[in-house]
């Protein structure tokens, strides 16, 4: 199979205003966003397997494929997306915010791409689409609202309830037993059988609902050092072809982070400590019936710089300082390591894990 073409294109247009009295204030605005897309490759089609005896899982598998045969799909929407922001001051340093949007974001050009592997030289029949041409874009209405309490300068103490409804999510499909015309020639007949086939691709689902609560924290000192905390509790539920699959995809129940910092005259300096929660990694595997699972994740970063005049600085910054990895899990089970994406065997089962290192970072930086 050759490789994919993707292409896109987006133009938009913004109307917003604006308002205000005594202790509030707020706008509202309209974006006016238009998307074109269209993806094109070549694939081989699966012809033909034949195997000379099946009963020999060492036998090799010989597979006809057909010359690559283009295909190309394309598509455009135009979709208005309004968002409205408002703030009370009950006094000076203690505000109530409200605000709700829709947003709409594009899927990535490599999923829109309609590229193939399969496994049939393996004597496994299944197929993995990495892309998929007819991918909607996936929309969502958000609101939140949030006390928040500034005590004294750099300080704050904030809690916000926020809630989201997410249409046409992305994840995974699986379709067992697909007749895609595959002829299979087994033990030495010349009569063929069809050949069914896994097909996984990346699908559209129905709707997906987020809601949760954070508490944030920051505390400065006169001295420059000072500390910030914050907890995020989340509940999500997730619906594909009319039904409720669990939580929805990349969201954990619970995160936070905790950090000290130190910030006086042309210093700034910061140590954070971030979590992630547990959070299903894919709900539809190889492995019918069973979900994987992302394990908590942690990771440190810290930050030190220096502003040599104003607007300008030298910083320097480390990530992962922790060497963190990042896992996931079959069915939650720590003994079942997976990695998405099927690579030369049946299953992604025992494929390994995530492992970002450290990095560091010597920069400068002007701002005007």
């Amino acid at each position: 199979m050759s490789p994919g073409r993707e292409s896109k294109a987006a133009a938009q247009e913004r109307i917003e205003a604006a308002f205000s009295g005594e202790q509030w204030a707020g706008n509202f605005g309209v974006r006016l966003v238009h998307t074109k897309t269209t993806a094109s490759t070549a694939v081989n089609e699966i012809e033909s397997v034949t195997i000379a005896n099946t009963s020999n899982p060492t036998d090799p598998a010989f597979v006809a494929y057909s010359d690559p045969t283009p295909t190309s799909s394309s598509g455009s929407y135009t979709m208005p997306l309004p968002s409205l922001n408002f703030t009370y001051r009950f006094r000076p340093n203690l505000q109530l915010r409200f605000g709700a949007s829709e947003t709409m974001t594009r899927p990535e050009l490599d999923q829109l791409a309609p590229t193939r592997t399969d496994n049939s030289l393996n004597r496994v029949y299944e197929i993995t689409y990495s892309g998929n041409a007819d991918l909607k874009p996936i929309k969502a209405y958000s609101a939140d609202l949030s006390l928040e309490w500034y005590y004294q300068p750099k300080s704050a103490l904030t809690v916000a309830l926020f809630g989201k409804d997410i249409h046409d999510f992305i994840t995974t499909g699986t379709q067992n037993n697909v007749d895609l015309g595959v002829k299979g020639y087994f033990n030495g007949s010349t009569t063929p059988v069809d050949v069914p086939y896994t097909v996984f691709q990346p699908i559209n689902g129905d709707k997906g609902r987020v809601e949760g609560v954070e508490i944030g924290i920051q505390h400065l000192m006169e001295n420059g050092f000072g500390v910030h905390a914050q907890y995020t509790r989340t509940w999500s539920k997730a619906y594909v072809a009319g039904e409720s699959v669990g939580p929805l995809e990349g969201v954990s129940s619970n995160s936070g982070s905790l950090g000290v910092l130190y910030e006086k005259g042309p210093i700034s300096a910061n140590v954070n400590w971030d979590y992630d929660g547990k959070a299903v990694a894919q709900t539809f595997t190889e492995i019918q019936g069973l979900s994987a699972y992302q394990d908590s994740f942690s990771w440190v970063t810290a930050q030190l710089s220096y502003e040599i005049l104003r607007g300008f600085k030298v910083y320097f910054e480390g990530k992962n300082l922790s060497n963190s990895i990042a896992r996931t899990y079959l069915a939650n089970r720590a003994d079942a390591v997976w990695s998405s994406g099927n690579t030369g065997t049946s299953s992604s089962l025992g494929q390994g894990y995530s492992a970002y290192g450290r990095t560091y970072t010597l920069g400068l930086s002007y701002r005007f």
